[in-house]
């Protein structure tokens, strides 16, 4: 016979409900930690789509390549305040990245460039080598030895390179005188500086276009055959970097005297650069003007040549802007639409 006690135990492990098994939680959702900072509303309404509501780099817009995720940091074009609100301000040529400077004013794009780097892991402060050269307010223009632009190209003996303050490099060749990229970030380090020399100059931004052969033969062809394009002089004037140089017929004879200046150019379409060209003598040809797209992939190239108004009647004024990589939409009228916009601001 059961005692009282052990009677009494049974009875109350009866009346117990099952026990069902234990279930793991869900996983919670990412945290903004950041989500009361000022420029949280600014990120969402201009960055979340791309680069996701949490800077991750899963927005809502389809790329080619995935966004840069902020929260892994490592910024391709600086990671400094001021780098950050220079991307900001003018985009990022050869990629979907907008210019921001009629969009936003200067203290939202400053308030963006600190959320962002806060979204990303703690940076640590370096010191800038000796040999680094900065480009703030105004060009710098530096010659050297340049490295191979592509994998298993050429180096360049003879090179130069222009820095805006807007974040572009111009690289150049000068034995014979042609653009062969246009970079974008931090400008250069003069590495022959150090050691004995002899090493390279070093282009620091990252390449969003590189030339092709051939590509200014639609400025130089109206001259006839030339053997090449003979470096004279660059310099900083009116706020632009600028090469001079002649050009020579196969005979070594002189035919005419070019002035190159190259610009960072941003419009609502996205960011690139322009080349102007002053040529002398040469017949003015203000009126004509081409425009032309390339897609590849989600992207296009858009580019705009024409004649602009000549100062005097024996110069040859030609504008050359390009647009490496803009979203091309996937309808005719938005591609309409897209192109009529870039013609119309590049035109102003």
């Amino acid at each position: 016979m059961l005692s009282p006690i052990l009677l009494c135990a049974l009875v109350c492990l009866a009346q117990q409900p099952a026990q069902t098994p234990a279930q793991t939680p869900p996983e919670p959702k990412p945290v903004d930690v950041h989500a009361e900072h000022p420029a949280r509303p600014l990120f969402l309404a201009n960055c979340a789509q791309c680069h996701g509501e949490t800077g991750d780099g899963q927005g809502t817009t389809k790329l080619d390549r995935q966004a840069r995720s902020f929260q892994d940091g490592g910024f391709s074009y600086g990671n400094t305040p001021e780098a950050l609100v220079r991307t900001i301000t003018y985009g990022i040529p050869g990629s979907p990245m907008p210019s921001f400077e009629k969009a936003l004013a200067l203290e939202q794009r400053k308030q963006l460039a600190e959320y962002v780097l806060l979204l990303g892991p703690v940076q640590e402060k370096t010191d800038a080598k000796d040999s680094v050269m900065v480009v703030k307010d105004r060009p710098l223009v530096v010659r050297g030895k340049l490295p191979p632009v592509v994998e298993g190209g050429p180096e360049f003996p003879r090179g130069l390179l222009i820095g805006t303050p807007e974040g572009l490099s111009f690289e150049y060749r000068t034995d014979d005188v042609r653009l062969l990229a246009v970079r974008n970030g931090e400008f250069a380090d003069r590495a022959d500086w150090r050691g004995r020399g002899g090493d390279a100059l070093v282009p620091l931004g990252k390449t969003v276009h590189v030339r092709e052969s051939g590509s200014d033969d639609w400025i130089f062809a109206r001259f006839g055959a030339l053997s090449r394009r003979q470096m004279r002089a660059s310099e900083v004037l009116g706020g632009a970097g600028r090469l001079r140089y002649e050009l020579l017929d196969p005979s070594g004879k002189h035919v005419a005297n070019v002035l190159e200046t190259p610009t960072a150019f941003t419009c609502s379409a996205g960011a690139g650069y322009a080349r102007r060209f002053e040529i002398d003598p040469g017949v003015p040809d203000p009126q004509s003007a081409l425009a032309s797209h390339e897609v590849h992939g989600a992207l296009a190239e858009l580019k705009l040549r024409r004649g602009l108004a000549s100062p005097r009647a024996n110069v040859l004024v030609l504008e050359e802007i390009t647009l490496p990589g803009v979203l091309w939409p996937a309808d005719a009228a938005g591609q309409k639409k897209l192109m009529d916009s870039f013609l119309a601001e590049a035109k102003r």
